[in-house]
């Protein structure tokens, strides 16, 4: 690797590691309960939106959508139990 890479590596890599779930979103249907739409990257070795989804709904969510392409993922969820966390 020459220097001029090398350096590239070390300023680009940071960034990337910051690229995990991108955005979460909170939908409020009409039965009164919350629903977490989480939009994340497919990045190697990032947290995903299963992972996201975890971390406001620790009682556990139901799954209600969920698409994928090449690069991104989509989970839209509802919490089961105790509701969420306040985002």
């Amino acid at each position: 690797m020459n220097s001029l890479s090398r350096q590239c590596a070390v300023i680009l890599a940071p960034a990337v590691l910051l690229i995990g779930c991108s955005a979460i979103e909170t939908v409020s249907p009409a039965d009164g309960t919350d629903e977490y739409v989480f939009t994340c990257t497919k990045v190697a070795g990032q947290p995903g939106c299963a992972t996201r989804a975890r971390e406001v709904c620790p009682e556990g969510y139901e799954t209600l959508s969920r698409e994928e392409n090449f690069d991104r993922k989509e989970l839209r969820v509802r919490c089961t139990g105790e509701g969420g966390e306040e985002i």
